[in-house]
């Protein structure tokens, strides 16, 4: 991986007006009967966790066959009951019993219409960052797919400090300001046990220098710095990018040198760092996730035998394929091609959804791919690049591993689990990767938060590979479903581009008169929460129009996709023991 050579990218970036959820505001009315006191709308109110969702802690709505129960002030332990407006449902709060469990009580009783938390409701959460536009990889808005589709997920949550990301690279800019305040910060001294020495470190520390054995790593590269900005940026701070976690603790812990190469043997000694000071400091240096974005040819047994030790200490290991275009079950790279239980080796994707034509693949080997082209982010001397590989597709992945962690208390089987389980089907990558499908940060969270549950959709025709003769009528017909819910409509798309909605099953639409040329179509499903899921992509052809046919009688769905440049991969690295970027 390096940076793009195009033009700098812009230091602001023109956003569109954040939509706004306001709370309305409940009229004025006392409920007098239970003699109950009104207290101020926000006094006091606690939040809790109910289905995965935000609510008022101790609070419910509810709606009574016969209005307000007279057994109920007593029942819940009442301090308030408001009528809503026009007197539906009535704004009960409890002194001493919690969300969850008013809901248990009040739900079976054949007098309550309904009952439900009283959510809490947060502004659209996107950062202000000025670069956040240019990064597609995180919501893109010219393509629904191919991004990893986080705004749903910062809904949820936007990070926490209280698990650490090793990033196992060239180092971080410690003074870069998009970067200061999420670097992991040693809170006092330590010594770690290095080659068969010892070697002390100051509190304030970042982690630990395996290149020069050192206590202050140094980014003489800036990939590393690269990629912890993918990770953790702070967000929503007015600068530059914002990262996947607004707010994370990452541990530097280098072993790559200025020209981007090192030694097996360091890159053990870095990983090894981090996992003594893991258990040193326990809860204040808890490294749950090491982030690799790199690749040595040939299976290390030695490196095996280290990431064996990251299993035993509940860490996820996240690896880059490589950027060679080659097949990781048949030409074997460390550490993606090693058979660990806790490692996801990640390929990398285009804004089209594509596979990169650079990247790496491995129907047995790599697992997930990850936007990996034209990435916005931090770089060595307080700058910003665009860069390009497997690498920061790596990085994405250990970003959403650290989002899903402060969002849900799992360990690492149950982690890694939970991000090849919310993948997008992604038909490029179907025979290329384990899962065949890219990650998506909503869907793994919402997941593991067990909140609302996304919906399903398949685009039941054309089939894929159809072929028609221009000018042609094509419908395209969609099936959905939700587990939870229902699907409120389903969004057709065609290159990317939008084309129409439906929101009666069965879900289709008609396109005539279209030009001769290749589409892919696709569809994406909304859930009566909001939730989305997108199809995996179909492909037909129009053939040209017989020799009869008077030209200029049919438009074409959408234009072809812009092409998504990617940098020519580096010469095939020599073998054990250097171990290079991505």
């Amino acid at each position: 991986m390096k940076p793009a050579t195009s033009p700098a990218a812009p230091t602001q970036a023109s956003r569109s007006p954040l939509s706004v959820a306001l709370l309305a505001a409940a009229a004025a009315v006392v409920f007098v009967s239970p003699a109950f006191t009104q207290r101020s709308p926000h006094a006091s109110r606690g939040i809790e966790i109910v289905d995965g969702h935000e609510a008022a802690a101790g609070e419910v709505i509810a709606r009574f066959a016969g209005g307000y129960p007279a057994d109920l002030t007593a029942l819940v332990d009442a301090s308030a009951a408001v009528p809503l407006p026009r007197r539906a449902a009535y704004h009960v709060r409890s002194r001493s019993k919690g969300t969850a469990e008013l809901l248990a009580i009040l739900a079976p009783r054949g007098d309550v219409l309904y009952v439900e938390p009283n959510y809490l409701i947060r502004a659209t959460v996107l950062p202000d960052d000025p670069l956040f536009s240019a990064q597609w990889f995180l919501e893109n808005p010219s393509i629904a797919r191919s991004s990893i589709q986080v705004a749903a997920a910062w809904d949820i949550t936007t990070g926490s400090r209280a698990h650490v990301v090793g990033l196992v690279d060239t180092g971080i800019d410690h003074t870069h300001p998009d970067l200061v305040d999420n670097l992991w910060t040693a809170p006092s001294a330590y010594t770690l046990n290095i080659d068969g020495g010892s070697l002390t470190c100051p509190a304030g520390a970042h982690g630990f220098d395996a290149y020069a054995a050192s206590c202050s790593p140094f980014d003489g590269n800036g990939h590393g710095t690269g990629m912890a900005g993918v990770i953790g940026a702070t967000g929503n701070n007015g600068l530059g990018t914002a990262g996947i976690n607004w707010q994370t603790s990452i541990m530097d812990l280098r072993f790559l040198g200025p020209d981007g190469t090192g030694f097996v043997s360091d890159a053990i000694k870095a990983i090894d760092a981090g996992l003594q000071l893991k258990q040193m400091f326990g809860a204040a240096a808890d490294v749950r996730v090491l982030s690799n974005s790199w690749t040595v040819t040939g299976l290390s047994q030695a490196l095996s035998d280290e990431l064996a030790n990251t299993s035993s200490a509940d860490v996820l290991v996240v690896a880059a394929a490589g950027n060679y275009s080659e097949d990781d079950d048949t030409t074997p790279r460390s550490p993606a091609s090693l058979s660990t239980s806790n490692l996801i080796t990640v390929a990398a994707t285009t804004e089209a959804d594509s596979l990169s034509s650079y990247s790496n693949w491995g129907a047995t080997t790599v697992d997930v791919g990850a936007p990996g082209d034209n990435i916005q982010t931090t770089w060595a001397g307080g700058t910003y690049v665009l860069v390009t590989g497997t690498s920061p597709a790596a990085a994405i992945v250990s970003g959403i591993a650290a989002l899903v962690l402060s969002a849900c208390d799992l360990d690492t089987p149950a982690l890694k689990d939970t991000i090849l389980r919310s993948v997008d089907a992604v038909p490029a990558l179907a025979g290329m990767t384990v899962t065949g499908g890219r990650v998506n940060a909503a869907t793994a969270v919402r997941q593991c938060a067990g909140g609302n549950q996304a919906p399903f959709v398949t685009v039941s025709s054309p089939a894929d590979q159809s072929i028609f003769t221009a000018p042609a009528t094509i419908t395209i017909t969609a099936d959905a479903s939700d587990a939870d819910g229902f699907v409120t409509r389903v969004d057709f798309y065609a290159n990317g581009a939008f084309l129409a909605s439906d929101t009666t099953a069965p879900y289709s639409i008609v396109s005539s008169n279209v030009a001769a040329g290749t589409y892919e179509l696709s569809a994406i499903a909304i859930d009566n929460q909001g939730a989305t899921a997108a199809a995996a992509s179909v492909h037909v052809t129009v053939g040209p129009a017989p020799a009869w046919q008077p030209p200029g009688r049919g438009y074409a769905l959408h234009a072809p996709p812009r092409p998504s440049p990617h940098h020519s991969p580096p010469p095939p690295a020599p073998g054990p023991p250097w171990a290079r970027l991505q």
